[in-house]
């Protein structure tokens, strides 16, 4: 059986867009769920794609693309609020590496991670890994 690259979560730090290796709603779907989102495609097996940022201090939920029952799903719908959502479930390392369009030719990304503990940065620069 051939393996199908997932579609990326995002992460902005610091207008930097960055491929996430690491779910953080998956803490928060397990605390709230079951929450089963709709595969639609083989490339996003979890059945969504979020967009997060750092910032403040904190990692941001700011967008989230899934289907549920039939019908498009988004953070708004899933935190009934309006804006973005501070991740204070989420205690871990966030792992991500530069996003590939953004690499100059020729060069590797690297994995980087950063500690977060409820919802909020443990150190203010990523660390290589």
């Amino acid at each position: 059986m051939e393996t199908v690259e997932q579609l990326p979560e995002t992460l902005w730090i610091e207008n930097e867009l960055y491929r996430l290796h690491t779910a953080p709603l998956a803490a928060w779907l397990r605390q709230n769920g079951p929450i089963a989102f709709e595969q639609r495609s083989d490339a996003c097996l979890r059945g969504y794609v979020g967009r997060w940022e750092i910032r403040e201090g904190a990692l941001w939920l700011i967008d989230l693309h899934g289907w549920r029952d039939g019908k498009r799903i988004r953070h708004t719908d899933l935190f009934n609020t309006t804006g973005d959502v501070r991740a204070d479930w989420y205690s871990g390392q966030l792992v991500f590496e530069p996003a590939q369009d953004t690499l100059k030719e020729g060069t590797m990304a690297l994995l980087q991670r950063v500690s977060v503990q409820d919802g909020m940065l443990m150190a203010n620069r990523p660390a290589p890994i």
